[in-house]
């Protein structure tokens, strides 16, 4: 009997604290989800003009504006990273040096994509919901958001045709 009233208490107690949440969207930035959120997305996607295509999320967010400046800079260093990513993936030399080499090539990529880059506008569109949970006592809101970065394939070939040359003269 004591072994049975316990499980069922242990039982009460997991489902009480394990209350599946759902989220409401109680503001948008826009009235209607732009359409390249309604794509699969995460990762690095080529595009129809062999460019490329990334969609980064940050959630949790408390302060919207000091959110959208991380989002925005946090964006732009992931698709840059992907960017370089991308273009050592296509360097068989690459995977025959040390560790250390390897570090030093990806060091000049970034810098150089870095250079590259400063002229491309590589944000193209930002979108924010506001977010509240359901289901708790004290319902709390945070924001959701996320950012489109793209690169044409115009830009992306003077980005790779100037990286390709650091690589060269180190």
């Amino acid at each position: 009997m004591f072994l049975r009233t316990l499980v069922l208490m242990v039982l009460a107690l997991t489902a009480s604290s394990c209350q599946t949440l759902d989220h409401r969207v109680i503001e948008k930035s826009k009235k209607d989800r732009p359409e390249w959120l309604r794509k699969p997305y995460g990762g690095l996607r080529k595009t129809a003009s062999n460019g490329f295509v990334l969609v980064y999320q940050k959630a949790d967010v408390q302060d919207l504006a000091l959110g959208i400046d991380q989002s925005r800079s946090q964006a732009s260093a992931h698709f840059m990273k992907e960017l370089l990513g991308d273009m050592i993936k296509n360097r068989q030399s690459y995977v025959s040096k040390s560790k250390k080499d390897q570090i030093e090539i990806s060091r000049i990529g970034m810098n150089g994509l870095e250079q590259a880059l400063q002229e491309a506008a590589l944000i193209r569109d930002i979108y924010f919901e506001k977010i509240q949970a359901v289901g708790q006592i004290q319902a709390e809101e945070s924001y959701r958001i996320y950012v489109l970065c793209r690169i044409s394939a115009n830009d992306l070939k003077k980005a790779q045709e100037q990286v390709e040359a650091l690589w060269r003269q180190s």
